[in-house]
């Protein structure tokens, strides 16, 4: 009989979404939960949804990683613009799980959310599905596969941790939450046992 990892390993090799691109964060170290959001060039929304996540409480942002899958079709198939912003968006998400405040061109409420990022404590993930080699397969469904991709790069980070082995949750990257968003997440699957949940 398998069990954690050799089950995850079996689910990875069989389904994953090849080619396995490698998940960048700073540490993975006590996380219990994540929050998988898919963005294809859309850096003028993604950072605005991470700030309301950084205003959580310290607690509830330490036990969780936020994992951004940056993705795209290939050149041929994405427009030029969806690259250049994905390429963007990863270069200021490479610089914000380094611990620095990148320097960015744009509106001050971008500068705002950026800084309120860089200054929470919020433990920060990122796939990168849109450089050459890495892009989503044109067979495959877009968001959906950037979603599968980001869910099974934190699997293995979450085997056995948290109730249920961790939980994992999936936002788009417009999507803003409240302040007990993760709090509140933990407290349903701790409390009821449900293997899944749809919040609205």
């Amino acid at each position: 009989m398998m069990h954690g990892m050799e089950i995850i390993d079996k689910y990875l090799k069989k389904y994953a979404v090849f080619p396995v691109r490698p998940l960048l964060t700073a540490s993975v170290a006590f996380v219990e939960q994540a929050v998988v959001i898919p963005a294809l060039a859309e850096s003028a929304s993604l950072f605005r949804t991470l700030s309301c996540i950084a205003a959580n409480p310290p607690c509830d942002l330490r036990r969780t990683l936020v994992v951004c899958v940056v993705n795209n079709y290939r050149p041929t198939v994405a427009a030029e613009e969806e690259i250049r912003d994905n390429q963007a968006t990863l270069c200021i998400l490479g610089e914000l799980i380094a611990g620095r405040t990148p320097s960015v061109v744009g509106s001050a409420i971008l500068k705002s959310d950026i800084e309120r990022i860089a200054d929470s404590g919020i433990r920060l993930g990122c796939i990168d599905a849109s450089s050459a080699g890495v892009e989503i397969p044109d067979r495959d469904g877009g968001v959906g596969t950037a979603r599968k991709i980001g869910m099974d790069g934190v699997l293995a980070v979450l085997n056995g941790r948290g109730p249920g082995g961790g939980v994992i949750c999936c936002l788009d990257a417009d999507t803003l939450v409240m302040e007990n968003y993760l709090a509140a997440v933990q407290t349903h699957f701790a409390t009821t046992g449900d293997p899944a949940a749809v919040a609205s």
